[in-house]
């Protein structure tokens, strides 16, 4: 009896198993996981407040890169004024250089490393894998310094070729080639001796100031100003002695009216402006490319923010509205500090606060078929986010940190004081942006 209960019992067993056997095996391949790689279905997308984050990214960096390129160009009469504001956009200045930094470092770099290490890449792009990272970073780099080089040579060609063509129509104004007689006015010799001394000073530059030469019976203040090196509208050459009594009063001989015509070429209209001109025309270049970087970025950010659904949509808005008011700002001081119209650099400043904005309506048109893990988009992104960090960390440390810090007599003439303020200010933007990357 024994026996036959075990027996029932095995065989009931059996049956039993194979009767849950199946319902066991759908149930696994229920709960199985989706692929990671495949397109995911958005839930929980609020249309409309996508649709406000547009005008509200737009306003926020429209309002923070416009206040500051206009302060940054604004040309103050009042010299306490002008000088407060100056030392005020220099801390603005020294603020967005350690927001660029931090950019490239804290927000682009570590973006580009995520996406090309993706393991949905596909196997020929991760077989170089995050190395793509640097090699796009590098090209960027490379090409900004080429792209500088070309263009500021090209302008250096141009304003020299000017530059000689006004230095022949201006000797021939002057008559240079003609030796005009003394005027007997000018026949003294202590007149003569002021004169030749004033313009061939032992420096080999007009370092007079507000020295009185005796023309005619009558006193002629020849007062030559130079406040900065390389800066045209700096120089204020004032004379009351006429163009013939001048060049009369040059000793033939010592330097004969051919080094006049080079001084004057040199140091009133020549040498000192093209050297000027073509340093602006490179931060001018330097500046759009920077900006252009800072464009792909921003561009990217809308786009995925566009594609964010509610649960994460308010915190990442908040984040990015403070990331393009503070880089805004950054970027409005460097475009207002140039040598261009106020046109040019409205034009500048508009297409800033458009990119991100263009970025979220594209990635509300898009959110229904946009796929984060795709391979194309991995690699628009991680192309796009590696070209940017080049461009960042090419002109931060290049054009910004050692243009306007290491290598600038102006930030060297300030007190330890304000030197400090400033470095705290880069450190500050850095920061702030640091921070901003928990989120963005």
């Amino acid at each position: 009896m024994p026996a036959k209960s075990l027996l029932f019992l095995a065989l009931a067993g059996l049956v039993t198993a194979q009767d849950v056997a199946p319902d066991e095996a759908n149930a696994g391949a229920a709960v199985e996981p989706a692929d990671a790689c495949a397109l995911a279905a958005l839930e929980d997308y609020n249309l409309h407040f996508h649709i406000a984050g547009v005008f509200i990214l737009l306003a926020v960096a429209g309002l923070g890169i416009t206040t500051t390129m206009h302060l940054a160009a604004a040309n103050l009469k009042n010299q306490k004024t002008a000088s407060l504001l100056a030392r005020v956009l220099q801390l603005f200045k020294m603020f967005g250089i350690g927001i660029i930094a931090a950019t490239a470092w804290m927000h682009l770099l570590p973006d580009a490393f995520e996406k090309f290490g993706n393991p949905c890449l596909d196997a020929g792009w991760a077989k170089y894998g995050t190395a793509y990272v640097g090699l796009f970073g590098l090209i960027s780099a490379f090409a900004t310094q080429l792209i500088e080089m070309i263009a500021s040579g090209y302008k250096r060609s141009r304003k020299s070729a000017q530059t000689s063509a006004d230095s022949s129509s201006e000797c021939l104004d002057l008559s240079c080639p003609v030796r005009e007689s003394p005027s007997p006015t000018m026949a003294g010799h202590e007149s003569d001796e002021h004169t030749a001394d004033l313009v061939h000073s032992p420096s080999g530059a007009l370092d007079a100031v507000d020295r009185d030469v005796n023309v005619s019976g009558r006193r002629s203040s020849v007062v030559v100003s130079i406040i900065e090196p390389f800066t045209e509208s700096s120089k204020t050459i004032q004379t009351g002695v006429s163009k013939s009594e001048f060049l009369a009063a040059v000793p033939v001989g010592h330097a004969g009216t051919d080094s006049f015509c080079e001084f004057a070429h040199n140091h009133h209209n020549g040498h000192a402006h093209t050297h000027g001109s073509t340093t602006s025309f490179s931060k001018e270049i330097a500046t759009i490319i920077l900006e252009c970087g800072i464009l792909f970025h921003s561009l990217i950010i809308g786009v995925t923010l566009g594609v964010t659904p509610d649960d994460s949509f308010t915190t990442l808005l908040v984040a990015v509205a403070f990331h393009q008011l503070f880089e805004g700002m950054a970027l409005g001081v460097l475009i207002g500090k140039l040598s261009m119209s106020l046109t040019s650099k409205r034009l500048l400043c508009l297409m800033y606060p458009l990119t991100t904005p263009l970025g979220l309506a594209i990635g509300i048109a898009v959110r229904h078929s946009y796929n984060e893990n795709g391979t194309q988009m991995i690699l628009v992104q991680g192309i796009f986010n590696s070209l940017s960090a080049g461009i960042l960390f090419y002109n931060t440390y290049t054009e910004l940190m050692s243009e306007e810090i290491s290598h600038s007599k102006h930030f060297r003439g300030f007190t330890v004081g304000f030197k400090t303020a400033c470095f705290l200010a880069m450190y500050l933007g850095a920061s702030a942006m640091a921070i901003i990357a928990i989120w963005a």
